[in-house]
């Protein structure tokens, strides 16, 4: 069934995400060499490659790729119960929104509930650990401001799937944009991604 697909995928998410952090948390105690520069970028936001907005946990203004649409409310409830009962969760986190395509495409948004900063995605043993977990060589860290709000970001290659995850600081909570493009449409999908992630805290686009 769909839901259980979906439900089953979020569940493997937040295992693999909160599992990392523990990792992070555990081996950067005294960890400062990680700071980073944040040189300011402008993204080509084209708003015909994107849907309406959306306000996110009353905070920050999104633009979902177009036809990458909400999933049912019911599928978003259960999968948010998954995540909020799951026992076995190394690390808070709330889940907040998922859109996925017709043609595979998904993103998800998520928050941090603890006590968190940039600095912990930052570190060299983070991005190890997803090169491990996603069982990927091909791992890149980028940092930059936009909007005024400080980005790190990570692409994530695969034979199957090429992932953006997002990491931004807004009113002092930290929020994660993860965008999963299969790679057979990434040609189709990439400028609707950069859009997408260049129209975060942006103001109105000019599209109801």
């Amino acid at each position: 069934m769909v839901i259980d697909t979906i439900v089953q995928g979020v569940r493997n998410y937040f295992y693999f995400f909160t599992s990392i952090i523990f990792l992070v948390l555990a081996g950067c105690g005294n960890n400062n060499h990680n700071h980073a520069d944040f040189p300011l970028l402008n993204f080509d936001v084209d708003v015909s490659l994107l849907s309406s907005s959306i306000l996110i946990d009353n905070s920050f203004q999104f633009y979902p790729p177009n036809g990458w649409d909400n999933i049912a409310p019911e599928q978003l409830a259960a999968a948010k119960n998954i995540v909020s009962c799951d026992s076995a969760a190394m690390f808070p986190m709330e889940l907040l929104n998922i859109f996925k395509s017709d043609l595979g495409a998904s993103c998800v948004i998520s928050q941090v509930t603890s006590d968190s900063n940039l600095s912990w995605f930052l570190t060299d043993e983070f991005q190890k650990t997803l090169s491990h977990n996603f069982n990927s060589n091909n791992v890149t860290k980028g940092t930059y401001t936009l909007n005024n709000k400080k980005i790190v970001q990570y692409r994530i290659i695969t034979q199957d799937v090429i992932a953006f995850k997002i990491f931004c600081n807004i009113n002092n909570s930290i929020y994660q944009i993860d965008y999963f493009i299969p790679s057979k449409i990434y040609q189709s999908e990439i400028k609707k991604v950069e859009s997408s992630i260049g129209s975060i805290t942006l103001p109105k686009l000019g599209k109801e």
